[in-house]
């Protein structure tokens, strides 16, 4: 499985001379036949960019993400290290890496540009087989609400398992190249997901998908490498919900796409946001959806069993006072 590729991006950096048009290999794998993600519908995806900072065009969107807070930005790990002759690292400490929060991130309307603050991918994170390939960004400012809105996650296995198993509608948005040969463009491209792996690794029509990954086939168009960090969206009570982020996908773009279910690392997602709150046993993530009724009766049970020991210890004292 091929990640998104980001040496073109780097010589794009080093020499401005990437066209529009040009060849960009498996650097720049496309959403295919989608359409514009325009601001209105998905302002919330937005483009982890390389900064020229003069001229037209003066910005590269290597990876895209989708904001979950005000100022958090959810993405694929493997956007956030060097990889691949991607020298993530320098960039980052030079202020070269930004977030474009508009529909054309190669030159975006005044006031869509956010610089980073930090960032953080998660500490299990495997580049030779994508595994926990998941990492947040935080912004040095908030995204105003008339340009953005965070969007809620998925976080429930028993809501992932219903959206796979039925079929839903699932929204595949990104930055990558079209199949024209455009990029820098935000566009979006309706399927659905075909797998979900919730074991150690699984094996799935010749594909190998380590946990808490989607699998997506790519028939008849949709995201591939190019889109790294990209968000996939579905409807839930008529509001747009965090899925997962684009991973990885065969070379070509021919056959498939995988991506990281949020479900699968809700704790992670919640230690980084709240690291105060990690051991107090509650779901603290900012706008998750609900639970459903196994989480629900889980929780109950675990409430019901802590009363019934401190009930038990109680009598147990009272006892051996009357006793004495």
């Amino acid at each position: 499985m091929k990640k998104i590729g980001m040496i073109m991006a780097a010589a794009w950096l080093l020499c401005g001379c990437v066209e529009e048009g040009a060849d960009l290999g498996v650097a720049r794998a496309p959403i295919l036949y989608g359409e514009e993600a325009g601001n209105a519908d998905f302002g919330s995806v937005v483009a982890l960019v390389i900064s020229r900072g003069n001229g037209d065009n003066a910005y590269y969107a290597y990876c895209s993400g989708v904001l979950i807070a005000e100022n958090v930005v959810l993405t694929a790990a493997h956007c956030l290290v060097d990889d691949e002759g991607f020298p993530f690292g320098s960039l980052y400490r030079d202020h070269k890496i930004a977030v474009v929060a508009d529909v054309d991130a190669g030159a975006p309307e005044a006031g869509r540009v956010y610089e980073i603050d930090r960032y953080r991918v998660n500490s299990d994170y495997d580049s030779l087989t994508n595994m926990n390939d998941i990492g947040v960004v935080w912004l040095r400012s908030a995204v105003a609400a008339d340009v953005a809105r965070p969007l809620p996650v998925v976080t429930g296995f028993s809501k992932v398992k219903a959206i796979v198993d039925q079929k839903q509608d699932v929204m595949f948005v990104g930055y990558g190249v079209d199949e024209s040969g455009a990029y820098n463009k935000r566009r979006v491209f309706t399927g659905t997901l075909d797998a979900w792996c919730t074991q150690s690794w699984c094996e799935i029509s010749d594909v190998r998908m380590p946990y808490g990954t989607l699998k997506s086939s790519l028939k008849d168009g949709g995201p591939c490498s190019g889109d790294s960090g990209g968000a996939v969206l579905v409807m839930m009570d008529g509001v747009q919900q965090v899925v997962a982020v684009t991973s990885s996908g065969d070379e070509h773009c021919a056959d498939f796409s995988i991506a990281t279910s949020v479900a699968a690392h809700q704790r992670w997602l919640n230690d980084t946001l709240y690291p105060k709150k990690k051991d107090s046993g509650c779901a603290a993530m900012v706008r998750t959806e609900n639970y459903g009724l196994f989480e629900l009766m889980f929780m109950i049970l675990i409430l019901l069993g802590k009363f019934a020991n401190r009930k038990r210890s109680v009598i147990k004292r009272i006892s051996i006072k009357s006793s004495l």
